[in-house]
């Protein structure tokens, strides 16, 4: 092996370390924020009113799933007596 190789290769090596070391720095996670308990509050709140959105939900999906699947009522018409 020359010189010549030698300092190919050497740059080869040298650019495939650069480029896996700065494609690590950009996969790497922000730091997290400080959580306050103002954040802590909000949150819960939110969960809460989701929750209770998906209660309403799921009692309205089962009231038209039980309007569908109701059998048909025999609707029988009757002429007005008149005499």
């Amino acid at each position: 092996m020359g010189v010549f190789e030698f300092l190919a290769v050497l740059v080869v090596v040298s650019t495939i370390g650069k480029v896996v070391t700065a494609f690590g720095e950009r996969r790497a996670l922000p730091p997290a924020a400080a959580s306050t308990s103002d954040d802590v509050a909000a949150l819960r709140e939110a969960v809460g009113d989701l929750g209770t959105r998906l209660h309403r939900l799921e009692e309205e999906r089962d009231f038209y799933k039980e309007l569908l699947e109701a059998p048909p009522k025999a609707r029988s018409l009757q002429a007005p007596n008149i005499e």
